[in-house]
């Protein structure tokens, strides 16, 4: 009897040594052929098909999390409906087309680049007003919601439940019960702590509400390393705003953490609208399943500001955030100036950035002394020290944290939107950029970058003598750079 309670007992651990151990190390072996197959970098892939193959009990739960690089399923998805979308914007792409100004000769085949990785022409006739100040920002983001007579179409990253998030639920609520149709966004993990009780009075209310989840369906449990980025406004299909505010308090007074919180946003109407609308349209269907009726036509301004914008992401069969970026490093000739909160750029990015500062471009960078993420600012200081031996310069904010993502190439080019120069915003999140190609509002955005330098403090000395043991941190939260 006892010996066959004993027989009992073992069993179990018969099993698990005979079927369960051979199981689980022949799939850690073919997701290390998956990481082979899929990674970016060589060092990528070495690294997950070794930990995969010797260490699967720990690497597989992780490598699910964080080891795609694509997002197949959002993809799939959204390819599946591209007829509809090319549809509702054919009319609107012809009528651009036909209104095409001359592009300079010497940059005719980088903006035909640009062109093909956005899907979509650079537009001409639209206006731009760039804001700079988080105050004056969001004094015209409320505006444009109150003059809103059809639809409202909103995505933040991160919405805050403080006095702007209770403002933006307040306007959106009265203009739902005006009639006018709401849409609201957000990313699932950038605004986690929204609670239930502030979405279901937007619900109550007749807001639509829609969170971007990236582990929607069975296949995609464990993507959480993907994340809506994005920060768009579209009222109307005529208005839209796009930038690096988060909505929320610190964006506008700063916070008790980092201090003053400098950022940028744009608002621009004409033609540039629709491809906006067209990424939020998209990102809608994803969790939503569904379209609304949304207006696809635009009208011509005078102002005639020439912009294109470009929705990059983990949908991308290359990387087309890196590519955009390195296409504008490549053709400065005279200047390039650069803001951005975490500068932890790939090889890549980093290369073609010493090239431009070996080859006597004005290389500039602006990045923050405070900031919100104790080992990002590390690795950003060990990547800022590298680019600064090529010999760049390199300055501190010195009144809080600049949060701003702002490109500036001679005086022809500038780049507004939501991405970073980070591996998170080259390769994992979904984005959206401004290419701006027009003198006046370049020279603008240089005045701008020149009165951020005035509150910075240089710092490409002190980066080149870092002491070895300070270097040492640098370096170790530099390795964890692709998943900050």
């Amino acid at each position: 009897m006892i010996e066959g309670i004993a027989t009992t007992i073992s069993w179990p651990g018969w099993l698990w040594t005979t079927l369960f151990i051979p199981i689980i190390h022949i799939v850690g072996v073919l997701h290390a052929i998956d990481a082979t197959m899929h990674q970016r970098s060589a060092q990528g892939a070495v690294a997950w098909a070794i930990t995969l193959t010797l260490f699967p009990y720990f690497a597989l739960p992780a490598y699910w999390a964080f080891g795609p690089r694509k997002f197949k399923s959002y993809k799939g998805k959204i390819s599946n409906s591209r007829n509809a979308f090319t549809d509702l914007t054919r009319s609107t792409l012809d009528a651009i087309r036909s209104s095409q100004n001359e592009i300079p000769e010497e940059y005719v085949f980088d903006l035909q680049f640009l062109e093909k990785i956005a899907d979509w022409p650079l537009t001409h006739g639209n206006t731009l007003t760039i804001h700079p100040d988080g105050e004056e920002f969001f004094e015209k983001f409320f505006q444009k919601i109150s003059e809103a007579k059809d639809y409202i179409l909103i995505h933040f990253y991160i919405i805050y439940e403080d006095e702007t998030g209770k403002e933006l639920k307040k306007r959106l609520i009265e203009k739902a019960a005006e009639g006018v149709r709401v849409y609201l966004m957000y990313d699932q993990v950038g605004s986690m702590n929204l609670s239930h009780s502030y979405l279901e009075e937007l619900r109550e209310a007749g807001v639509e509400i829609n969170e971007f989840c990236t582990n929607r369906g069975l296949t995609n449990r464990f993507r959480l390393n993907f994340r809506n980025h994005r920060k768009l406004m579209v009222v109307d299909g005529a208005w839209a705003s796009i930038g690096g505010h988060n909505l929320g308090d610190n964006y506008r007074t700063g916070d008790s953490q980092c201090g003053f919180l400098q950022d940028l946003s744009i608002i621009i109407q004409g033609p540039a609208v629709i491809p906006i609308q067209r990424t939020l349209a998209q990102d809608w269907y994803w969790g939503a399943d569904s379209l609304p009726d949304f207006k696809w036509e635009s009208q011509i301004h005078d102002e005639d500001i020439s912009l294109l914008p470009l929705a990059t992401g983990p949908i991308d069969e290359i990387d087309n955030c890196s590519l955009y970026l390195m296409n504008l490093i490549r053709i400065a000739k005279k200047r390039l100036w650069l803001t951005t909160p975490y500068f932890t750029p790939d090889d890549v990015i980093m290369s073609t950035l010493q090239l431009a500062a070996l080859r006597g471009i004005d290389v500039q960078l602006i990045i923050p002394e405070t900031t919100d993420l104790r080992i990002a600012h590390l690795a950003t200081r060990a990547s800022a020290r590298e680019l600064a031996q090529s010999g760049a310069r390199i300055f501190e904010y010195s009144l809080g944290f600049i949060h701003q993502k702002l490109i500036i190439v001679d005086d022809d080019f500038a780049s507004v939107g939501s991405a970073n120069l980070d591996n998170r915003s080259l390769h994992l999140n979904f984005e959206e950029s401004v290419f701006i190609a027009n003198e006046r509002k370049v020279l603008e955005l240089q005045e701008i970058f020149k009165g951020e330098k005035k509150k910075s403090h240089e710092i490409s000395e002190h980066l080149l003598q870092t002491p070895y043991l300070k270097m040492i941190p640098q370096q170790v939260a530099r390795l964890f750079s692709p998943v900050l």
